[in-house]
């Protein structure tokens, strides 16, 4: 598929301030579940390029066109 949509929570900002808080993870499944992701689809970890830590997660979103 040429289009697909992403989905992505950042655990903390990239100047390391503030960050995710349950509420945006919340927000995060309804609108994944609302978008059509079933339990078994996978989460995609992101890193940090520089140290490898992990930094949030995205979920590839089904797309009917």
């Amino acid at each position: 598929m040429a289009i697909g949509l992403k989905m992505d929570l950042e655990f903390r900002e990239p100047d390391g301030d503030g960050g995710a808080t349950f509420g945006d993870l919340a927000r995060f499944v309804k609108k994944a579940q609302e978008s059509g992701v079933e339990d078994e689809h996978p989460l995609l970890l992101v890193r940090d390029e520089r140290d490898g830590s992990a930094t949030g997660f995205s979920i590839y979103l089904p797309v009917d066109f």
